[in-house]
C-alpha cells in the first residue's frame, strides 16, 4: 500500500494499492503493452487523453474544458461542467469488462441485485457489459492472450500472512498494463453514457456552420472525467441533475462508484446568456 500523502497515516483510506512485481514480469509486460497498443487504441475514444493516447496529457483536457467555457461566452450560452472522480478505481475494476474472465463477477451481480433491479434487468446489464468489444482476430493475438492470462491468475503475499491472496478485481496498479486496461474499461462506460444521454435527449449540439452542428462530448484522463452541459437558463440545473443521474447510474451498472466526497465530484455552473441576472 502506498501512502497518498494526505489524510491520517493510521487509516487504510489514506493508502492506495500498488503492485510490486519481479523485474522480469515488468519487462515482459512492457513488451506486451507496446505490441497491444495499436489494437487497444482502436477501442478508445479520442477525448480520452490518458496513457499517452492521442498525444494527450492533463493539459489537453484542461484546454478542452477552457474552450467549452470560451464557446459558452461567445455564444452567450449557459454552461455547467460536471467533474467526476471514481472511488478506488484501479483496485475495484471488474476485469470481465475487458477480458473473458468471470472470477469476481458474483459480487458484482449481487450488488446489481441490491440496487433493486429485477433478475432480467441484471441479466441484460451483465450481458451488455461483458460482451467483448474485440474481434475474434484481436482476441487470438498472442499479446492480448498474455494480457488476459496476466489478469486471470493473480496472487499476492502480505507480511504476517502464511497463505497467498488471490485477486479477482482490479488492474494491478504499478504494472505497465494497469492504466491502459482501465482506460479501455472507461471507454466502454463512456460510450454507454453517451448513448444514454442521447436517448434521454440530453446531448448538446452546437453549430459549426449554418447547416452543420457537432455534439459536445465529455473528456477524461484515466479515471477523472468532465462532462460539459449546455442549456438555457431555465433548464440548466434540471439538465445537469438529469445528466448526473444517468452518468452515476451508468458507472454503477459497471460496478464503479462515483466519489461524492468533498472536492471530488463537483459541478461548476456559469451564467453567460440572457436571463443570467434573473437566474
Amino acid at each position: 500500500e502506498l501512502f497518498k500523502h494526505k489524510g491520517v497515516m493510521s487509516t487504510p483510506l489514506s493508502y492506495r494499492d500498488v503492485t510490486i512485481a519481479n523485474h522480469t514480469p515488468k519487462v515482459v509486460t512492457k513488451r506486451v503493452r507496446r505490441t497491444s497498443m495499436p489494437t487497444f487504441a482502436k477501442h478508445i475514444l479520442p477525448t480520452q487523453w490518458g496513457s499517452g493516447l492521442y498525444r494527450g496529457e492533463t493539459s489537453v483536457a484542461h484546454l478542452y474544458i477552457r474552450n467549452s467555457i470560451h464557446i459558452a461566452k461567445k455564444l452567450k450560452q449557459f454552461l455547467a461542467i460536471l467533474f467526476l472522480d471514481i472511488s478506488t478505481a484501479f483496485a475495484a475494476l471488474i476485469r470481465h469488462l475487458i477480458f473473458d474472465i468471470t472470477a469476481g463477477d458474483e459480487a458484482w451481480l449481487h450488488r446489481l441485485a441490491s440496487l433493486g433491479l429485477s433478475d432480467n434487468d441484471v441479466r441484460d446489464i451483465y450481458k451488455a457489459a461483458t460482451a467483448s468489444v474485440f474481434s475474434d482476430t484481436e482476441r487470438r493475438d498472442i499479446s492480448f492472450l498474455f494480457a488476459e492470462v496476466l489478469h486471470t491468475f493473480t496472487w499476492s503475499t502480505l507480511e504476517g500472512l502464511t497463505e497467498c491472496l488471490r485477486a479477482t478485481q482490479g488492474t494491478m496498479a504499478g504494472m505497465p498494463l494497469a492504466d491502459i486496461v482501465y482506460v479501455l474499461a472507461m471507454a466502454r462506460i463512456i460510450k454507454h453514457i453517451r448513448t444514454s444521454l442521447g436517448d434521454a435527449g440530453l446531448t448538446t449540439f452546437l453549430p459549426i456552420t449554418s447547416d452543420k452542428s457537432a455534439s459536445v462530448d465529455d473528456c477524461s484522463y484515466i479515471d477523472d472525467c468532465a462532462f460539459p452541459v449546455f442549456a438555457d437558463h431555465d433548464r440548466l440545473l434540471h439538465k445537469l441533475s438529469a445528466s448526473a443521474a444517468i452518468i452515476t447510474n451508468s458507472f454503477a451498472r459497471h460496478d464503479l462508484v462515483v466519489n461524492f466526497a468533498p472536492g471530488k465530484t463537483e459541478a461548476m455552473v456559469m451564467w453567460y446568456g440572457k436571463g443570467a441576472h434573473a437566474t
